[in-house]
């Protein structure tokens, strides 16, 4: 056969449709590999914004900065393919990480920690680290998997006001999906901004830690300077009482300087107790309101009965909660003990779907329609206290008694 003569028509065409194929076929897999990468970045980022919304649906001033972290650190070693999560703090003086907490595999020691270090500007500047099936590795990469014995991993820092506040490393031991880096680039943006989340609340758990500091502060000045202030005067005008050989109306004047400033002192103990983070859960309260009704009714021939149960959630109150909730449960049994003639009040507490049930209840005379109009401002405060905390008022009332009910709804 002539090497130089023109292959048929026959053979072009093969050729020419082999080559069409070769090309489709290879096209088709490209296009397999890309549509399955950005499947995979899309369920990366889906679980990432999950964890998001689930932290800070349940985030709350009122839990402690370590609770807040291990629930972060729950949500995502429960929801994202790793085999450990680390939150380490920073120490600017050794310049180094220190361990915090962790789930899954355990983390270095703070020897080892100190014994690989990382560069300054990692600390300095918000930098990730990650490693994947890159056989190229920089020192920092070596160290870190050196430190936690992990070959694939993402290690980003938290900042805090400018400064580094910690470090999140979040590691696997396998390769878990085949046909793409254990680490994405997808991955990291989702580290990234749940490092981000973590900081950004953990500064604002630091600032209401400082304002309740602050406040305690207040408080136990108002209670050594203030109320020590008002009850000497109470002492003085009764020891003046009881000296002063003056006209009654004098006498009526001091008696009055002595009411007014028992009183005040009173009113200053209360709002120590409510600015006072110490007393913040729900048994804080129900004990105060045991200690300060008590004695109140004991000078009244009323039976006076609190039902509270016996066990309790740990459940936590802000001063809001807890100072308008005694209020309006001492003015509504202030009322009842006044206005309703009644001989038996109750003061009750139950749990009911998710939200707090106070009931004062008294056998009294009932609020008639024309009582209800002309202690309508008591009724409102009521409705104006509840409603500033989240929660609300109900009255029932009959010849036969009235039930005042506050609820509050749980987060």
């Amino acid at each position: 056969m002539d090497p130089h003569r023109e292959p048929d028509s026959a053979s072009k065409e093969l050729d020419y449709y082999k080559r069409q194929l070769d090309k489709l076929t290879g096209d088709h897999l490209r296009n397999q590999y890309v549509i399955s990468k950005l499947t995979t970045g899309i369920k990366e980022y889906t679980k990432g914004f999950q964890i998001l919304a689930e932290v800070h649906r349940s985030f709350s001033f009122l839990k402690k900065p370590e609770v807040f972290h291990e629930q972060v650190l729950e949500a995502v070693i429960a929801h994202m393919s790793v085999d450990s999560i680390v939150l380490l703090k920073y120490d600017p003086v050794r310049q180094t990480m220190i361990p915090y907490l962790g789930k899954g595999t355990p983390a270095p020691d703070e020897r080892m920690l100190l014994s690989h270090p990382l560069p300054a500007r990692f600390y300095q500047e918000p930098h990730t680290l990650y490693a994947g099936l890159d056989p190229v590795m920089s020192e920092p990469v070596r160290n870190v998997r050196a430190l936690f014995g992990q070959p694939y991993f993402i290690l980003t820092p938290l900042f805090i006001n400018g400064n580094c506040w910690g470090v999140l490393y979040a590691g696997r031991k396998h390769q878990v999906r085949p046909m793409f880096l254990p680490f994405s680039t997808s991955d990291v943006d989702v580290f990234e901004a749940i490092a981000g989340m973590i900081a950004s609340l953990t500064q604002q758990l630091q600032q209401h830690d400082a304002i309740e500091r602050e406040r305690n502060r207040i408080a136990q000045e108002m209670h050594d300077d203030i109320g020590s202030g008002l009850t000497h005067i109470a002492l003085l005008s009764e020891l003046l009482q009881i000296r002063q050989q003056a006209d009654p109306e004098t006498l009526a004047e001091i008696s009055k300087i002595a009411s007014t400033s028992r009183s005040l002192t009173d009113s200053i103990g209360e709002i120590i107790w409510a600015l006072n983070s110490q007393f913040g859960t729900l048994t804080d309260l129900l004990t105060y309101l045991r200690e300060q009704t008590f004695p109140y009714f004991e000078s009244f021939n009323v039976n006076y009965i609190i039902s509270f149960p016996d066990e309790l959630p740990d459940i936590r109150l802000n001063n809001q909660q807890r100072r308008n909730l005694y209020l309006v449960l001492k003015e509504a049994l202030n009322n009842a003990l006044k206005h309703s003639g009644a001989g038996r009040i109750e003061l009750s507490l139950a749990l009911e779907s998710r939200r707090l049930c106070f009931r004062v209840t008294d056998n009294g005379c009932g609020i008639d329609a024309a009582k209800r109009r002309s202690s309508s401002n008591g009724l409102r405060n009521f409705a104006r206290r509840m409603d500033h905390i989240g929660g609300s008022c109900v009255i029932e009332s009959s010849e036969k008694g009235t039930t005042v009910a506050f609820l509050l709804p749980l987060p």
